[in-house]
């Protein structure tokens, strides 16, 4: 079974598996619009904490 991971889509092309669930769309700070699944890259952008509380368990990935 294939489980779906979820991508990144800031700026709708980034497409790199995303590793932070904000669990709704939120706005981020730095980026346009709002966002639930980021990337690394644009996870930099969430303050240390945010980065820690939406984080994906690492038993999903």
């Amino acid at each position: 079974m294939i489980t779906h991971s979820p991508l990144c889509w800031v700026d709708e092309r980034c497409r790199k598996l995303a590793i932070y669930d904000l669990r709704k769309p939120m706005s981020v700070p730095g980026l346009a619009g709002e966002h639930r699944f980021l990337c690394e890259d644009h996870g930099k952008s969430l303050s240390k904490r945010y980065r820690q509380k939406y984080r994906m368990g690492k038993a999903e990935r």
